[in-house]
C-alpha cells in the first residue's frame, strides 16, 4: 500500500469538504470514514484520485465492495463529483463537493459562533 502523502489540515477545498462531510447527518458513519479516508490522498483543490483497495487498506476493512458502496453514498449526498476514469482499469478521479444543505448548515454554524464571541 502506498503511503498517503502528508496532510495538511484546513488546506482550501480539502479542509472545508472535510468538515462538511463530517458534520453532514446526511452520511452514514461508514461513509464518513471513507471521506476521511480520501481526503488522505485529497489535492487542496479537492481533486481525488486513488485505488479503492488502498481505501479500504487503509479504513482496515477487507473488502472493496465496502469502499464501493460509500463513495456511492457519498455521490449520491452530492459530496462527489465524478471527473474521469473509472473504466478499463483506470483509477477513478473525484471532485469534492460541497452540496447547498452543507453549506447552508456551515454558515449557520460560523454565524452563531460570531454572534457568541460577541456576547462575551
Amino acid at each position: 500500500m502506498a503511503a498517503p502523502p502528508r496532510w495538511k489540515a484546513n488546506a482550501g477545498l480539502r479542509g472545508k469538504w472535510s468538515r462538511a462531510v463530517i458534520g453532514s447527518p446526511d452520511i452514514s458513519p461508514p461513509a464518513a470514514r471513507v471521506a476521511w479516508a480520501l481526503s488522505l490522498w485529497m489535492t487542496d483543490d479537492g481533486v481525488v484520485a486513488v485505488n479503492r483497495r488502498e481505501v479500504a487498506e487503509a479504513l482496515g476493512w477487507k473488502t472493496v465492495q465496502r469502499v464501493t458502496d460509500r463513495i456511492g453514498e457519498l455521490r449520491r449526498a452530492g459530496f462527489l463529483g465524478d471527473v474521469g476514469g473509472g473504466k478499463n482499469g483506470q483509477v477513478a478521479r473525484y471532485q469534492a463537493q460541497i452540496p447547498l444543505p452543507a453549506r447552508q448548515w456551515m454558515a449557520a454554524g460560523t454565524a452563531a459562533a460570531s454572534a457568541e464571541e460577541g456576547t462575551r
